[in-house]
């Protein structure tokens, strides 16, 4: 695609907020989102779409092995040529890994038969580290640790979104008007819009486990 019409793209998509949990902030509709980025040329559109995918996938961690996950993610990254998008794919991957293997240890449940990965191969040398052995190349695992053993299941949930959203920001330093920046833009949006679902979600649940509460000795 000509610069001029990834210009012409990114100038009419509104901008995000510095956060993805800023309230009363709502995105541009997905409708919309996806007319705009009708723009894209064939191979951009291809590669959206695949990593799209993945962020369905991902959603539903708890349905696959660790020997499935390897598999899809060996699959993606093969349908995938774009090194932003390659980077983004691996960076969540690396959250997740971490996130299985402390939730794992926490539990009291025994290391998953190895597979050939090099994070399983690394998580098992530095399985009675706290960090996991990670902590210096991603500061944020000692938080991660510490949510996990407080049980804190919302905590966790909003610091793995919030470890992506912020890898989301530096990488954008580095794009402006190109297909990389309608990448992130995306990722950005979609993490807004689960976010806001999810707890939209949860309060639904909340508010009709009250009601009932509130009705139990009427009915």
């Amino acid at each position: 695609m000509q610069s001029h019409q990834y210009f012409t793209l990114i100038t009419s998509l509104p901008n995000l907020p510095a956060r993805f949990d800023a309230p009363n902030y709502e995105p541009i509709s997905q409708l919309r989102l996806e007319q705009r980025l009708q723009i894209l040329e064939k191979e951009d559109a291809k590669t959206l779409a695949a990593l799209q995918k993945f962020f369905h996938w991902e959603h539903h961690p708890q349905q696959h092995t660790d020997l499935e996950t390897l598999e899809v993610l060996k699959e993606f990254l093969d349908e995938i040529d774009n090194p932003l998008s390659r980077s983004l794919i691996l960076h969540m991957m690396n959250v997740r890994f971490i996130n299985a293997a402390l939730r794992l240890r926490q539990a009291g449940r025994p290391f998953p038969p190895s597979v050939d990965s090099w994070w399983h191969r690394h998580i098992k040398r530095h399985w009675d580290q706290t960090d996991l052995g990670m902590s210096a190349r991603y500061p944020w695992v000692n938080e991660l640790h510490s949510l996990i053993e407080d049980n804190d299941v919302k905590g966790v949930h909003h610091k793995t979104v919030d470890i992506l959203w912020q890898y989301l920001l530096r990488k954008s330093l580095n794009y402006t008007f190109s297909f990389e920046a309608v990448i992130i833009y995306n990722a950005r949006w979609h993490l807004i819009h689960g976010w806001q679902k999810q707890n939209s979600e949860q309060g639904k649940t909340q508010f009709n486990l009250l009601l009932e509460e509130a009705l139990g000795n009427h009915v």
